[in-house]
């Protein structure tokens, strides 16, 4: 909470207009009671929100010169059928186990229409568990996409947790927490910038090192099916008949 109220402050002064996804509506009514102390005009969204009350905040949210400065969504009620281009930062606030989750949660602000350049940034408290949920998100989708350029099945142990895994992941970082500086509650402006870098700096090497584990795995896996040329198979065939 006191990385997000620095970062808003700046993202307001710049004239910029926010998504922020959160998983829990308990969570949300943290947010919105936030909202209403720093007196941000805001709108949300959640699973329990009615049809019309829904188009209402998109429509006053979309309006030019509009003073709604925050807009609160739940990262799946919030995913599909939204178009909120007037936007043109999201936070993701709390991760899903689920990538694509996350992915059309950002979608939002990057729908046809928009003309500004969109930033997402992922709030994550180091050393919790929360890191070991992106680094399996970030796996989930390198799997992904080597099984659709491939188009075979990858092993399907590297997307399931076993219960050992869990309890690693549960306890990961659990002794870094403990010996933690709070910093009183206080960050400077200079201190989120300095934490945006080192958040880019962390993101990139954790991409490398995914990258480099999955093509490792994938190398070992080969058979010999991406040596094979379907198209020349079919044509030798079509020769012999």
């Amino acid at each position: 909470m006191v990385v997000l109220d620095q970062l808003l402050k700046k993202l307001l002064d710049e004239k910029h207009q926010v998504l922020i996804f959160s998983q829990m509506t308990m969570v949300m009514d943290i947010l919105e009671d936030y909202c209403n102390y720093r007196r941000f005009k805001y709108c949300r969204i959640d699973g329990s929100t009615d049809m019309d009350s829904r188009d209402r905040q998109i429509n006053e949210f979309m309006t030019e010169g509009t003073d709604k400065f925050v807009f609160l969504l739940s990262t799946r009620a919030g995913g599909l059928g939204i178009n909120l281009t007037a936007a043109d930062t999201v936070i993701i606030y709390d991760s899903d186990w689920n990538p694509q989750m996350d992915l059309q949660a950002m979608d939002r602000a990057h729908r046809i229409g928009q003309k500004n350049k969109v930033n997402v940034y992922r709030l994550i408290s180091e050393n919790t568990v929360e890191e070991k949920i992106i680094e399996r998100q970030t796996i989930k989708l390198k799997w992904d996409s080597l099984v659709i350029q491939q188009g075979r099945m990858a092993s399907q142990k590297n997307k399931i947790l076993s219960r050992d895994e869990m309890k690693d992941m549960l306890q990961f970082g659990a002794s870094a927490i403990f010996k933690a500086d709070t910093n009183n509650g206080t960050m400077s402006e200079e201190k989120i910038d300095q934490l945006l870098q080192r958040g880019e700096s962390r993101t990139n090497q954790l991409n490398y090192e995914i990258e480099k584990r999955v093509k490792e795995q994938a190398s070992a896996l080969d058979l010999g099916m991406s040596s094979i040329n379907i198209f020349d198979y079919f044509i030798d065939k079509n020769k012999e008949n």
